[in-house]
């Protein structure tokens, strides 16, 4: 979707680049064999989408993961698995009020560690950029940061 949303900069900008993106994007709609490897146990899926957070919102409000919470020491990881362009787009009104995790398609972990493989490999997006491309590995650290300021 990023991809998309980045392609069209000039022309859109906030959350309507984000549903010219998703339209743009239902238009290939496809499925990639993915292994997840979620704190050391193995699951290997069709996913349409891996998101990996730590915190509540992405992507210009959407509501992925309504419940996370920065400080709890768990990354917030959802899978869109097998789900045809009817389902994501009924699912997709539900990610602004964070209700898609209901959904018998959506799978949602809490995991310290999580590693995602795929083949083919697919885009890694980064707070909106598109930084390479799969395997991702992320790992949350039990101290936070300290910052000093000024």
């Amino acid at each position: 979707v990023m991809y998309n949303v980045n392609l069209s900069k000039g022309i859109f900008s906030g959350p309507p680049a984000i549903v010219w993106g998703i339209i743009k994007t239902l238009k290939d709609l496809g499925e990639t064999p993915v292994t997840l490897e979620l704190d050391g146990k193995v699951k290997t899926e069709k996913a349409q989408g891996v998101f990996i957070l730590n915190t509540v919102y992405a992507g210009g409000g959407l509501k992925l993961s309504p419940e996370a919470d920065y400080r709890d020491g768990l990354l917030d990881v959802l899978v869109m698995r097998d789900m045809s362009r009817l389902e994501v787009m009924n699912v997709l009104p539900k990610v602004y009020t964070g209700d898609h995790l209901g959904h018998q398609k959506v799978d949602f972990y809490r995991v310290r560690e999580v590693k995602v493989y795929s083949e083919p490999a697919v885009r890694k997006l980064f707070d909106g950029n598109i930084i390479g491309t799969t395997p991702v590995r992320a790992k949350i650290f039990a101290k936070p940061l300290k910052v000093i300021v000024s």
